[in-house]
């Protein structure tokens, strides 16, 4: 099977990736290729997600500092993790 291309992110070979001949390769190497890029892909999609949860997450955040900064101007206990037992 051919090596895994170096400096991954899609770069090409002007950008210092390894070719790959595709006409050069069995059915059994395209069948692994195929299967490396599909994982490839799909850790890439997953990190997307993982991402846009965290870009919402901030950007909740953000708004609800603004309120509570513009509203209330007295001292209060907020709990620093999810869940808060007594």
């Amino acid at each position: 099977m051919p090596s895994k291309a170096e400096g991954s992110g899609g770069a090409g070979p002007s950008e210092g990736g390894n070719v790959i001949n595709l006409n050069a390769l069995n059915m059994q190497q395209l069948s692994q290729l195929k299967q490396q890029v599909e994982q490839e892909l799909n850790f890439y999609q997953e990190s997307l997600l993982q991402l846009k949860d965290v870009q919402n997450k901030m950007s909740e955040s953000g708004v609800c500092l603004k309120q509570f900064s513009s509203s209330n101007k007295k001292d209060m206990l907020v709990p620093v993790t999810g869940s808060v037992r007594i």
